[in-house]
């Protein structure tokens, strides 16, 4: 896994995805020279330790979307985060989510043993379909033939050191490292315009990948991040898209007409909906707000 902009990971991260009727099922390889983990309480604060993790929007809305931490120990933390911590005003998660997740963790090396050899830790996990829907505006609990969900993949890695007592800690004033499998650009893994695609497939052999809808999904991308960063020079939106920095084929009608944007009056604050629609695909409108939730009509 590795970044445009940081330095690449000093540790190797691998995994592979499957699923059948009933479940999607995730398997990880994650090299470690000290393994390390204290936290034992299901829905810990795992991401202040290292852990592997996945995130899942089933929907494509970019809102209600799954959240799963594991750390070596097995110890798990679930979410269904309504929308990301970065995009307006909350609830942002339900805590009480949980997954009917089925995990197991295998280990080469000893876990909280300096001084030895330890060289990697092994993740299995499984989650059914079911859970996966929750909130979500699926018409169907499995996914269908080349349906394509958005997926982010990342670890944390602290900086440890050993203390007086033998044991491992976070070494003072140090942050953790955080790496992904697709790469956000800051360290945010919860800019869901900004995870990979993975696309659901009967047929192993099948390697082609086609998302007839990523036009239409990177236009309302680039529509709002072009909105968002108006809005932080000049303390408003407006509805000229000419006067936004856009990329130049939001202008061109080559594959999405002509976006159009309209303000949004709640209490005392000023939102906005950005709608595009498709040159080849149905002509019906696809929409995005300024919370970045996404559907279409």
């Amino acid at each position: 896994m590795r970044s445009q902009i940081y330095r690449p990971p000093y540790l190797d991260t691998k995994f592979k995805i499957r699923w059948d009727h009933e479940r999607l099922y995730i398997g990880a390889f994650i090299q470690e020279k000290n393994l390390w983990a204290t936290m034992t309480e299901h829905d810990s604060k795992l991401w202040q330790e290292n852990g592997f993790e996945v995130l899942m929007d089933v929907d494509g809305s970019m809102y209600n979307y799954k959240q799963a931490q594991i750390n070596v120990l097995g110890t798990m933390m679930d979410q269904l985060r309504f929308k990301s911590y970065h995009d307006g005003p909350g609830p942002y998660s339900d805590i009480d989510w949980h997954p009917d997740a089925r995990k197991e963790v295998f280990v080469e090396g000893t876990v909280n043993k300096p001084g030895d050899e330890d060289r990697f830790w092994t993740v299995e996990m499984s989650f059914s379909f079911k859970s996966l829907a929750a909130e979500s505006t699926r018409n169907q609990i499995e996914p269908s033939e080349n349906e394509v969900w958005f997926m982010q993949f990342g670890r944390s890695e602290q900086s440890l050191t050993v203390n007086r007592q033998g044991y491992y800690e976070k070494r003072p004033n140090t942050t953790a490292k955080w790496w992904s499998w697709q790469p956000c650009g800051t360290v945010n893994l919860h800019l869901v315009d900004r995870w990979g695609l993975v696309q659901f497939k009967t047929d192993s052999n099948d390697k082609a990948f086609v998302f007839q809808k990523w036009h239409i999904y990177k236009a309302l991308f680039d529509l709002f991040n072009a909105l968002k960063s108006y809005q932080a020079l000049n303390g408003k939106y407006v509805t000229t898209v000419d006067e936004l920095d856009v990329p130049p084929y939001l202008l061109s009608r080559t594959c999405v007409d002509i976006p159009e944007v309209k303000l949004i009056r709640t209490g005392n604050s000023t939102g906005f909906v950005g709608t595009v629609r498709s040159m080849y695909l149905s002509h019906k409108p696809a929409h995005i707000s300024d919370d970045r939730y996404i559907w279409f009509e």
